[in-house]
């Protein structure tokens, strides 16, 4: 079971946590009360799919596995606050809603999973036996418990859905599908483009009136204080070795063998003479991390010998670096990648031990160059008192209040925007910049002229036309600035205008496997069964 949270994690995270966290409001989930805050009880209803009910608790129970999940992969807690900000709340309430209708259309197939199965497999695991092979229930009550299930039905209900997507799948590998899901709707679907008219607010720009007395300050200081630290700080010494000189020959029968091994898979489809070239960089990149090791046997010798890492970089005509007291980040100081890099490591180095040598990794820097590090002494994170940290405290404070300002202005023109106002007016009464968007499946959003998207465009796919967004620019260094976009026009992809593209995706979706035709899938269920979202929590 670990393994899948593995694999879900891989594609979950990637996709929707790192890429991107959307706009943030005031909001706490409280634990297993889920939705209580807003006045919804734990059984009610979240949404309402087909003839199926998934209540507040379904929904609280998915996203504590979600949690489970980056703790398993990633070593990392997510508050409650980034999961309700983020969207996450909303994305995995879309995959509830995508099991739910596989599992009423693998009803309607004859397709299904029996309890006294499921409990049959359960009793099968291994990390559930003990050792002479009977079931331990105690084990098994220590694995939900440990793994975000509530109760022993959960996790069975959980393991029966599995298993029930894996019969689908398997009907879906055998074509099975394809009566059931028109390839031209698909088509449709998978290359619709969206447009979009957006108004830009910073929060940066709201107004900060408020001058906070002493007491206000002491007070947020007090609520806040993990955040006025004086960072670790970290004294080291390296040596960097260059590979610039080092003479490696490759022999053209190595290079001709290592092609020749792995022309059908590595190299496919690439030209013989530039396939030997990336086999030739390999090959002298290997070369050289072999000479690399035993430079680094004989630094280790010396200095076990008692020289000096500056003396031992000046007999091997290597840089020498002596840094101290440096952060992990600073942003007062400039510092080029090289040395952030470097510093990175010596930020991963154990104290007192001189570091295997490690090849420092930045992009575009050639020839490579090799490190070893010694780490002479660091000073853990220290809390700052309140007039240390005045000048920090006061600008937090602020960006408090303008966070709380802008939230409060999105949500006005949001209810503004409900009531029938013109999206163009309310722009224009507060004075917000617009920019256009265009968005489709396969690429990201493109950047304006003055800002890079950082995420995604799936926000703006799950809303209707004239529907309304709420997204997260990321401005380079500047900060956060959202963009409440409006949908105006969304075209969907015709089959008959590109009928060379078409046959390439009905090729493309006859061979995929079947885990990834269940997002196809899942988009044509939602155009036959009747989905009803509980709009007093999610209001788009």
């Amino acid at each position: 079971m670990i393994e899948f949270f593995r694999r879900a994690s891989g594609s979950i995270i990637a996709r929707i946590f790192f890429g991107f966290l959307a706009i943030s409001f005031a909001f706490m989930w409280g634990g297993q009360e889920g939705l209580r805050m807003m006045g919804i009880s734990r059984d009610a209803t979240v949404a309402k799919v087909g003839s199926e009910i998934i209540s507040n608790r379904d929904l609280v129970l998915a996203i504590e596995r979600f949690r489970v999940m980056l703790r398993v992969n990633a070593g990392q807690d997510i508050s409650d606050k980034d999961i309700r900000s983020s969207g996450l709340d909303r994305q995995i309430l879309d995959t509830l809603v995508s099991d739910s209708l596989v599992r009423q259309e693998a009803t309607k197939l004859g397709i299904a999973v029996s309890d006294d199965y499921v409990v049959a497999q359960l009793k099968t695991q291994k990390s559930f036996l003990r050792p002479d092979g009977s079931f331990s229930k105690e084990a098994f009550i220590r694995f939900i418990n440990n793994y975000g299930f509530g109760m022993e039905k959960d996790y069975i209900a959980f393991l029966k859905s599995d298993i029930l997507k894996n019969r689908v799948a398997r009907v879906l590998s055998l074509n099975a599908s394809l009566p059931l899901v028109s390839e031209k709707p698909l088509f449709a679907w998978d290359k619709q483009v969206r447009f979009a008219t957006a108004m830009l607010i910073d929060p940066k720009k709201a107004k900060f009136t408020t001058t906070p007395s002493e007491g206000d300050l002491r007070e947020f200081y007090g609520k806040n204080q993990r955040q006025f630290l004086a960072p670790e700080r970290r004294t080291f010494k390296a040596i960097i070795v260059s590979s610039k000189d080092m003479d490696v020959s490759i022999s053209e029968n190595d290079v001709k063998t290592i092609y020749d091994l792995e022309r059908t898979k590595k190299y496919q489809g690439m030209k013989e003479d530039k396939a030997k070239i990336l086999v030739r960089a390999q090959l002298r990149h290997d070369a050289v991390q072999e000479l690399m090791l035993a430079r680094a046997n004989k630094i280790q010798e010396s200095f076990e010998e008692g020289a000096s890492l500056k003396n031992i970089a000046s007999k091997s005509k290597a840089e020498f670096v002596d840094l101290l007291e440096v952060t992990l980040q600073d942003k007062k100081s400039e510092r080029s990648t090289f040395d952030q890099v470097l510093i990175e490591m010596a930020f991963a180095a154990e104290e007192g031990d001189l570091s295997p040598l490690e090849e420092v990794v930045v992009p575009g820097d050639l020839p490579a160059k090799y490190a070893v590090i010694y780490v002479e002494d660091r000073k853990d994170p220290k809390q700052l008192s309140l007039s240390d940290a005045k000048h920090e405290v006061m600008e937090a404070y602020k960006a408090q209040e303008q966070q709380k300002n802008t939230f409060e202005m999105i949500q006005k023109i949001e209810t503004s925007l409900r009531g029938g106002a013109n999206f163009t007016v309310i722009a224009k009464q507060y004075a917000l910049k617009t920019v256009s968007l265009r968005a489709d499946r396969q690429k990201m959003l493109p950047p304006t002229p003055a800002f890079m998207l950082k995420m995604q465009p799936n926000r703006l796919f799950v809303v209707p036309h004239k529907g309304y967004a709420l997204l997260q620019y990321v401005r380079e260094g500047h900060g956060v600035v959202y963009a409440l976009a409006q949908i105006t026009d969304i075209k969907n992809g015709n089959a008959g205008k590109n009928p060379k593209e078409f046959k390439f995706f009905k090729d493309h979706l006859q061979a995929q496997s079947a885990n990834d035709m269940f997002q196809l899938l899942t988009a044509d269920l939602l155009s036959r069964y009747k989905v009803e979202i509980n709009k007093k929590y999610f209001t788009n």
